[in-house]
């Protein structure tokens, strides 16, 4: 997301085939390997799911697992389905 100089948020849009606008969401990606989490994390950031599997799978081994499995647990019950 950009950001003004006030420091607003500017929402990213889409444009759909049918020319209707509509805001960016972060939702859980059905093409999952368990809750397709970082699956929809990539989607929203416009980034192969893979490389957001690796560098968190990278991320957790750094911090011994817990806060990387806790972090995941948390973002699985409150992003929402696609």
């Amino acid at each position: 997301m950009d950001h003004c100089s006030d420091g607003t948020v500017i929402h990213e849009l889409i444009i759909h085939k049918t020319g209707e606008m509509a805001v960016k969401r972060l939702t859980r990606s059905k093409e999952k390997m368990w809750a397709g989490v970082l699956a929809g994390i990539g989607v929203y950031l416009d980034v192969d799911p893979t490389i957001v599997r690796v560098v968190y799978a990278f991320l957790t081994v750094l911090t011994v697992g817990f806060p990387g499995l806790l972090a995941y647990i948390i973002m699985w019950i409150i992003i929402p389905k696609e």
